[in-house]
């Protein structure tokens, strides 16, 4: 059995960031953790760090000294730290970074690149983008960000962004959109425990801040509040470079509390979360609060609209607009049913969408699990195009997909199953140019396996493929291409690169043997399989209202669903029908090139008014519930999907004897020669009998032979790139 990846975190400032701290809690049992963080004297300073970490974390301390003027957010590391960095990266899988312009975060990146370890870099923000710091800070990030962080960002394998609303920000900085992953973090509610703090006053209702004292923070923000609501004490918890000066500032009923460690008990104790930030990744104070059921009061800036939605989860305001916030805090004093329901709601938004039992496995699969890529030529209405999407969001482990061309009708309905999907925007002219996308592409995710679907992936996938390291290519083919003489010698050519072929039927493996010389012990082959919900779409369809939705009344139903190319035979079942009494419909559901040839044909034939051509569909198993018969004259296929679903059904088969259809359909179907019409005709009056399909094209077991084909984590290769 392989161990659990080792990963290190490395913290950047003297304040232990509160997700780290999680992390490291929640799989110390489990792997091999490890905190590289600055000290003050090469040892951890308690007073800074708000939970205590379990024994398995194994630490690694460095000295830093401090930035004047900011205690907390910039340490500059001494001299050991090079010693204890190149040491982690030895020891460790993974390194995972949060925020990249310190200083020793920098150097960590840079040494990365000659030990190869795997490196992840959280940002939280994206300084001089996702906020402003005054015009010289904004120029100055600018530049760094145009020079050093151009190399920089080509160092991770994967950089990741606390929400979406900062993913903007981060292209615009010059992070290649391959590279970014929006998780957003978790949260671990901490219970109050004891008593509440003694030296609370709660003579009036209690208004709470938690954090830096600094400008960005708007700790002056809370002052001003506070001078309007004299009724209330604020209590500020927390320390910074601003806190003498704010002092000097702040009103009488305003408390400085310096760093706690009982942010749980002075929550319990808190009417009201105060937290008028000017910039924020995602604000783990006000997640807290949440978590904690305390009402929230912030401001309306990136990441935190992500948390709150206004007047549900808690009460949003401008930055900087004293006025708006002191008025919803003042609904929220006074108003306790709607402070009660801001707390319920708020609470149970961070117990269900960021609860680290949600959130965890995204950040354990970018340890464990290098993705399996899954490159096709294009994502339309198509056989290969519908498998990937029966299969690939059922399958264990992490998926990409990779679209060469533009064509994304069934690419929209895999990104809402959450599957990562890429477009590389091929056309006539830029073949070059999309050869190269692909090769950024797999170097940053580094893939553990490329698993390529159709005529031009298949051989575009191997060779970028090889050439870019990585060693295991799978080459799924669906179709018979006789007609391909040019792109077969190709595929026979450079079928050394290919590990595995998996054709989807029988007669596709012996064609690949037979004529395209592909050696036997390389193949290796996985049926189609039909979506697990199309029978109870079936059972539950309204045929009455189907009928009239299609304009049918008693007439008896042919259906036939592909794209209108010239191996599907159109013209064969066409003239068919024409020798069909009037009783007839015939139902044609699906596109492409040859549909306007057959609806002049169907004129033709005189039976155009018994035709319908349906287009592309998205009822397909309705359309098969009203359907007497399902015909497929198809002249050659590799697995085909639509008499897969008819089966399924139910429905009465009539379908070409090609050895592909015989392979699915058995002794279930009434077989015709693809170019007899009568004898189509003939079949079409003669069935009744309803069909069943076997067990081995269900979901289920193709899910269970993909999942054979993709094993377990791969040793990370030497070839990681590093730079895009």
């Amino acid at each position: 059995m392989q161990r659990p990846t080792r990963v290190c975190y490395a913290n950047p400032t003297m304040l232990l960031r509160r997700p780290i701290s999680e992390l490291l809690d929640l799989q110390a049992g489990s792997r091999g953790v490890g905190l590289l963080t600055p000290t003050r004297k090469g040892r951890l300073d308690d007073s800074l760090h708000h939970s205590k970490l379990p024994k398995q974390v194994k630490l690694h301390p460095y000295t830093a000294s401090q930035l004047p003027g900011s205690p907390f957010e910039w340490p500059i590391p001494g001299i050991s730290f090079v010693r204890v960095a190149w040491s982690v990266l030895h020891e460790y899988d993974v390194v995972h970074i949060w925020a990249h312009f310190y200083l020793s975060t920098l150097i960590l990146m840079l040494l990365s690149i000659f030990t190869r370890t795997r490196i992840i870099l959280t940002m939280d923000t994206v300084p001089g983008y996702s906020f402003s710091l005054g015009p010289a800070m904004d120029l100055l990030f600018k530049v760094y960000t145009w020079t050093v962080g151009r190399i920089i960002y080509g160092v991770p394998e994967t950089i990741t962004l606390y929400g979406e609303a900062l993913l903007p920000h981060a292209l615009r900085s010059g992070i290649g959109r391959e590279k970014l992953r929006v998780i957003k973090t978790g949260i671990k509610p901490r219970k109050a425990r004891g008593k509440p703090p003694g030296d609370i006053v709660r003579d009036k209702p209690i208004v709470l801040f938690a954090g830096l004292l600094n400008k960005r923070k708007g700790v002056d923000m809370v002052l001003a509040v506070a001078k309007r609501l004299p009724t209330a004490r604020f209590l500020i918890a927390g320390d910074g470079p601003d806190r003498e000066r704010l002092e000097r500032r702040a009103p009488a009923n305003v408390v400085f509390l310096g760093w706690r460690q009982d942010i749980p008990e002075l929550l319990a104790v808190s009417d009201a979360f105060l937290f008028p930030s000017r910039a924020e990744g995602l604000p783990g104070a006000v997640m807290e609060a949440m978590a904690a059921g305390v009402p929230v009061i912030t401001t309306a800036i990136p990441c935190t609209t992500d948390l709150i939605v206004h007047g549900v989860h808690g009460l949003l305001a401008n930055p900087d607009d004293v006025a708006s916030l002191t008025q919803h805090l003042k609904r929220v004093l006074t108003d306790r049913t709607l402070a009660r329901r801001l707390a319920k709601n708020a609470r149970a938004r961070m117990e269900t969408e960021f609860s680290w039992a949600r959130v965890l496995p995204r950040y354990t699969a970018l340890y464990d699990a290098r993705p399996v890529l899954h490159v096709i030529t294009g994502l339309g209405v198509g056989g290969a195009e519908h498998m990937l999407l029966k299969t690939i969001p059922h399958l264990p482990g992490t998926h990409i997909v990779c679209s060469l061309t533009d064509d994304n009708a069934l690419g929209r309905k895999l990104e809402e199953k959450g599957v990562e999907t890429y477009y590389l925007h091929l056309t006539t002219w830029n073949f070059l140019l999309v050869l190269w996308r692909l090769r950024r592409l797999i170097k940053s995710v580094r893939p553990r396996l490329i698993n390529s679907y159709l005529l031009h992936a298949n051989i575009i996938a191997r060779i970028v493929g090889r050439l870019t390291g990585v060693k295991t290519i799978i080459c799924s083919v669906r179709n018979i291409h006789r007609d391909r003489p040019v792109w077969n010698a190709l595929d026979r050519a450079t079928s050394w690169m290919v590990t595995r072929y998996t054709p989807n039927s029988r007669a596709v493996a012996a064609w690949l043997t037979n004529e395209v010389g592909i050696p036997e012990e390389k193949i290796t082959v996985i049926p189609n399989c039909v979506d697990a919900t199309l029978k109870e779409r079936v059972a539950k369809t309204n045929r009455h209202a189907k009928r009239r939705e299609l304009g049918l009344q008693r007439e008896r139903v042919a259906l036939y669903v592909a794209s209108f190319k010239k191996q599907k035979n159109h013209e064969t079942l066409l003239a068919a029908f024409s020798k069909l009494p009037n009783e007839w419909v015939l139902l044609l559901a699906g596109d492409g090139p040859r549909k306007k040839e057959m609806e002049w044909l169907a004129r033709r034939l005189r039976i155009a008014k018994r035709v319908r051509f349906l287009g592309n569909r998205a009822d397909i198993p309705e359309l098969l519930a009203v359907s007497d018969v399902f015909v497929f004259p198809s002249r050659h296929e590799g697995m085909p999907n639509a008499l897969l679903e008819a089966m399924a059904a139910g429905v009465p088969v009539v379908c070409s004897d090609i050895p592909e259809n015989k392979e699915v359909a058995g002794e279930e179907a009434l077989y015709v020669n693809a170019d007899d019409a009568q004898g189509l005709a003939n079949a079409i009056l003669k069935a009744k009998k309803r069909t069943r399909l076997p067990e081995r094209f269900s979901r289920a077991a193709c899910i269970r032979r993909l999942s054979a084909l993709y094993p377990g984590r791969e040793k990370p290769s030497a070839s990681r790139a590093r730079f895009s």
